[in-house]
């Protein structure tokens, strides 16, 4: 019984294949235009009429100014970031001597010293949230950024490139591939 599913399943599968063998064969066929040959010109890439200059897409680096924006940007997150790191170290440094000089709450009023150090410890503890926030909007302004600043890309050409370098370049298509040659000036 397994063996008839499978020869089912397999006969389905051909059918499925042979039915869009046939959908898409008047489709490929319009798209092959005369005789089957295509309309050359649009798709014959060694034609004189189809030889174009190479271009590639290059993205030209930032300026220095917007480098050195992006620097101090960065900078000034890892700074406000470690700021606040070090602030809610002190802070919990600062509480757990409070909790360890005043144990459980009984009552007793803070001596001078505990009450000096859980101050402390409150205003480190808003200093590293400052920090933090601050860090934060540094953060996102760096990414907006970097994001803004972004250069298009520009379309270049290698003769454009040959021009530039002093040398001449020539790009020949042939079937199978392309001869490929240059010179240059000193």
């Amino acid at each position: 019984m397994a063996t008839h599913r499978r020869f089912r399943s397999h006969r389905a599968a051909v059918g499925l294949a042979v039915a869009g063998a046939l959908v898409t064969a008047p489709a490929r066929a319009e798209d092959a235009g005369p005789a089957g040959g295509g309309d050359r010109t649009s798709l014959d890439y060694f034609s004189e009429q189809g030889q174009k200059p190479l271009t590639y897409w290059v993205e030209p680096p930032r300026t220095r100014g917007q480098k050195i924006v992006l620097a101090s940007l960065a900078g000034a997150t890892l700074a406000a970031g470690g700021l606040g790191l070090y602030f809610h170290l002190e802070s919990k440094r600062a509480s757990d001597e409070v909790s360890r000089f005043s144990g459980d709450h009984s009552g007793l009023v803070y001596t001078d010293e505990v009450d000096r150090r859980r101050r402390d410890a409150l205003d480190n503890r808003t200093r590293a949230i400052a920090m933090y926030a601050t860090g934060g909007v540094l953060l996102v302004g760096t990414v907006a950024y970097f994001i803004w600043t972004s250069p298009d890309p520009v379309e270049r050409s290698y003769a454009d490139d040959a021009e530039e370098a002093g040398r001449q370049t020539w790009w020949t298509p042939v079937p199978g591939g392309a001869v490929a040659g240059a010179s240059w000036t000193f």
